[in-house]
C-alpha cells in the first residue's frame, strides 16, 4: 500500500506542499504544487505542532456517543474559547475511555475546514490527520524535542506533547522548564531528552538551560 504524507504548516496550505510518499518499501520526498501531488492509496495529513493542542482531561462516565458530544466542552475551562469554535478528538485510536483521564487533540474548527476544503478542490480526500508532535520517536522514560534555535516542540508520551517558544541557545523556553517542574513534582521526570534540530539552529547550552533550576 502506498501512503502519501502531506505537511500542513501553521500558516496553512499554499500553492506548494511538502510531501513524502511511502511505496513498496521506498520513501520519496518533495515540495511541489499541491495540484500535482503523487497519487497514493492512502493520504495522511501532518499538521504543524503549533496548530494542535495535546491535553488531558477527566471525562464523565457516559456512553461513546455522549462522550463525543461533550469533548469540546471538556476542555472549555483550559482553553477559555467557545467550544463551538474547536474540533476535539481522542488522541488515541479506538473508543474513548469513560470516567477517567483521557488524552485529547484540539484544533481550530474553521482553520481545519479551510484546509480540508482546499484539498477537496484538488480531489484529495485525507484518510487520517496527525499532529507533527507525535511523529517524534519516543524512547522509554525519555522525551523528544525538535529545536529550531528559538523554539520548537516536545513529545512527552504516546499522545502527549507541547510547543515551546521564546528561548534561545542561552535561555531555555519557559514552557519546557515548567513542564520539567511538573514532571519532577509527579515523579515522572524524563531520564533524558532526545534532541532533533533544524539546519543551522544554534544548539541549546544545556548547562545554562538547567542552571536556572538548580
Amino acid at each position: 500500500m502506498s501512503i502519501l504524507h502531506i505537511f500542513i504548516p501553521e500558516s496553512g496550505l499554499g500553492a506548494n506542499c511538502d510531501w513524502a510518499l511511502r511505496e513498496a518499501g521506498t520513501l520519496s520526498t518533495g515540495n511541489s504544487a499541491c495540484a500535482s501531488l503523487p497519487h497514493a492509496d492512502q493520504v495522511l495529513l501532518i499538521v504543524a505542532a503549533s496548530r494542535i493542542l495535546l491535553t488531558q482531561v477527566n471525562l464523565p462516565t457516559l456512553n461513546q456517543v455522549k462522550l463525543r458530544e461533550v469533548l469540546a466542552y471538556a476542555v472549555e475551562d483550559k482553553l477559555l474559547v467557545d467550544p463551538e469554535s474547536i474540533h476535539v478528538v481522542a488522541a488515541r485510536a479506538g473508543s474513548i475511555p469513560s470516567g477517567g483521564e483521557t488524552p485529547l487533540a484540539v484544533i481550530d474548527k474553521t482553520w481545519l475546514r479551510q484546509q480540508l476544503a482546499q484539498l477537496q478542490q484538488l480531489g484529495i480526500r485525507p484518510d487520517k490527520l496527525l499532529a507533527e508532535t507525535l511523529l517524534l520517536r519516543l524512547e522509554h522514560k525519555s522525551w523528544s524535542m525538535v529545536w529550531n534555535g528559538q523554539g520548537g516542540f516536545v513529545r512527552t508520551g504516546p499522545s502527549a506533547g507541547f510547543v515551546i517558544d521564546g528561548g534561545d541557545a542561552q535561555s531555555a523556553p519557559m514552557a519546557l522548564m515548567l513542564a520539567l517542574d511538573e514532571a519532577r513534582a509527579a515523579n515522572k521526570s524524563p531520564a533524558s531528552i532526545l534532541l532533533y534540530h533544524t539546519p543551522n539552529a544554534s544548539l541549546p547550552k544545556w548547562a545554562k538551560w538547567l542552571a536556572i533550576r538548580t
